[in-house]
């Protein structure tokens, strides 16, 4: 798994250097042929009732004349991407990162163009090469910042598959991911109720470690459910 979550996190760097780069063929070569990009009029459009689809579905050559004009007529300011999340199907087969994106493109003119918010980047393996093939527009998400308690800030909590030494077998597992003024740190709650630190987080006592994740756990992290709810 770890090695599949590196391979994601390149897919999002190879994205990152093709706008730095202003590289509209590197830019679509991370495309699946079957993408498409729904995107909301703003950052606070939650509801998709109100979502448009100016892009419709993936067109090499409509879709890198597009972002070769965006390149010609303005400057890039600043592109700054941080990689909050990546899950991992059990198949191993499909992935996506959760990137939170703050990138201003500034014309001749001297108008702004300000990418601000959070993505959802969906990934496919086809012949053994991950592609791109949904991506959610930016959105601000508020809720998770709030989840804050004693100088910590819950960033995400997600379910993984674990394994460990004593049990030589793979598990389940909810890990946390905190950050803090003295770094970033994850708390992982193994399904037997014991807890495990990296990061800020190495080290710390059984009882430590349960009272941070109970300080910002909404409540109890749910079981999974029997049956996908498709939506």
């Amino acid at each position: 798994m770890a090695d599949i979550e590196d391979e994601i996190r390149e897919m999002v760097h190879r994205e990152t250097r093709a706008w730095n780069d202003r590289d509209a063929e590197a830019l679509v070569s991370i495309f699946h042929p079957d993408m498409v990009w729904p995107w909301p009029p703003d950052d606070e459009s939650h509801d998709p009732i109100h979502w448009v689809f100016p892009q419709g579905r993936f067109d090499r050559e409509r879709w890198k004349a597009e972002w070769q004009q965006l390149f010609d007529t303005h400057e890039l300011m600043h592109n700054h991407r941080e990689i909050v999340r990546v899950a991992i199907s059990e198949q191993q087969d499909g992935a996506f990162a959760v990137v939170d994106v703050d990138t201003m493109w500034r014309s001749a003119a001297g108008g702004e163009f300000h990418w601000k918010g959070r993505a959802c980047k969906g990934y496919t393996r086809v012949a053994g090469e991950w592609k791109l093939i949904f991506h959610t527009g930016l959105l601000q998400y508020q809720e998770a910042e709030r989840r804050v308690a004693g100088g910590m800030s819950l960033r995400s909590l997600e379910r993984i598959p674990i394994r460990t030494r004593e049990m030589g077998s793979t598990t389940s597992a909810w890990r946390m991911i905190v950050a803090t003024a003295e770094g970033r740190g994850t708390i992982t709650l193994l399904d037997g109720g014991s807890y495990r630190g990296d990061g800020v987080f190495l080290g710390r006592s059984q009882e430590d470690l349960a009272g941070a994740y109970g300080a910002l756990a909404v409540s109890d992290a749910p079981a999974g459910p029997e049956l996908q709810q498709w939506g």
